[in-house]
């Protein structure tokens, strides 16, 4: 391989790497200054000898690459190998990458630290949080390693380079109130069907609605007082492992809770196999004249459908107790910001919420943690965290 300076018909210079490529074929790259010229035969010299070359006659956009990856992803779900929830957010991010913010037609083996970092730059300018835009990066990153074994590029010229991310201890997630929480637990109690349950297992275990969604009612052991989180129910009605390894956990229920559903489990006909959380039946059919009235059927044996539940029943009722700043998630912030006030350890907390790892704790429900508390005093936030079951 070899370096050497173009003059242009224009005047402009131009170098120029003159090189064989794993095949024995002459190929030439031509670079606007000598430092990219240099660093790029750096780079191919190997890539030839590694024989995982692409030349730039061969290559394909990153928009292209994006969508065989996307293909691929599609494959791994129809296998069982990858969750469709993970899907959507891999498309979500790498729908940046593709967007006018993005670099879409950017050839592959173009792609470098300096352009994908500019891309993140560019996000983050539009409007994107420094996080999220870590996390575009970061799914970009994973498309490359892709790209790099399927022999579409010689390398990732991300691999093994951090990119700049927002600070998330900056980031302070809201919490509500004992007040707006009683209030809402009051008006849950007039919502139909399982509802209320759905509503109060929320606050006082912290589980994630997709896992809550995915408790059947082999999961609750009522001599024990806890439920296992084994899976998770998807959107579309299937089921998933959850969020992460960590994810995998028990946690304790509340006695009053726990009596609550042991009543639905009892009116379910102790079938193991069905749902905990489900949405209520419809109402049957008017009878004939000279039939007899048919009963209630049970609910479908289907996962609680979260969006229609939110749309029909959740947001309504927020509005008309005047609680509009709440969603289903902060319910989970209440339930970690009151274990951690009521002087449970943040590796418990994290432990219950099914946190990776404690810092992860910390960072998001640092100001929740008491400068000190009496026992007395963690007796009585206890004791709050429980009553309104």
């Amino acid at each position: 391989m070899s370096v050497r300076k173009r003059i242009l018909p224009s005047g402009e210079i131009r170098w120029l790497v003159d090189y064989k490529d794993q095949t024995g074929a002459r190929r030439a790259r031509q670079f606007a200054t000598q430092r990219e010229a240099k660093a790029w035969e750096a780079t191919a010299k190997v890539e030839v000898v590694a024989r995982t070359h692409v030349p730039t006659s061969q290559a394909v956009t990153v928009r292209e690459a994006i969508e065989n990856y996307l293909k691929h992803c599609e494959a791994r779900v129809g296998a069982g190998e990858m969750e469709r929830r993970s899907l959507a957010d891999v498309k979500s991010k790498l729908a940046h990458v593709t967007g006018e913010n993005g670099i879409p037609e950017v050839l592959l083996p173009d792609v470098s630290f300096t352009v994908a970092d500019a891309m993140r730059l560019r996000l983050v300018a539009a409007g994107v949080s420094g996080a999220n835009a870590g996390k575009i990066a970061g799914t970009l990153r994973t498309m490359l390693n892709w790209a790099k074994d399927t022999r579409l590029i010689g390398q990732n010229p991300l691999s093994g380079r951090k990119m700049k991310r927002g600070s998330r201890e900056k980031v302070q997630v809201s919490i509500p109130s004992q007040e707006q929480i009683s209030k809402l637990l009051e008006a849950a109690d007039n919502l139909p069907g399982s509802y209320p349950r759905y509503i109060r297992a929320a606050v006082l275990t912290g589980c994630r609605a997709g896992e809550l969604r995915g408790l059947q009612w082999r999961h609750v052991d009522f001599a024990a007082g806890t439920i296992s989180v084994e899976q998770r129910a998807e959107q579309d009605g299937s089921i998933g492992q959850p969020k992460t390894a960590s994810g995998h956990r028990r946690v304790p229920v509340p006695v009053g809770l726990l009596a609550k559903l042991k009543e639905a489990f009892l009116a379910s006909g102790r079938d193991l196999d069905r749902f905990v959380f489900t949405d209520p039946p419809r109402k049957p059919a008017k009878p004939k004249k000279g039939e007899a009235p048919k009963s209630a059927p049970l609910p479908a044996n289907e996962p609680l459908d979260h969006d229609n539940f939110g749309n029909r029943w959740w947001r309504p009722m927020l509005k008309r107790q005047g609680l509009e700043s709440l969603d289903f998630h902060h319910l989970r912030h209440y339930y970690a910001s009151a274990l951690l006030n009521a002087g449970v350890p943040v590796t418990e907390v994290s432990r219950r919420l099914g946190h990776a790892d404690p810092s992860i704790t910390l960072k998001i429900y640092s100001h929740a943690l008491p400068e000190a508390s009496s026992g007395a005093e963690l007796a009585g936030i206890e004791a709050g965290l429980t009553s309104k079951v």
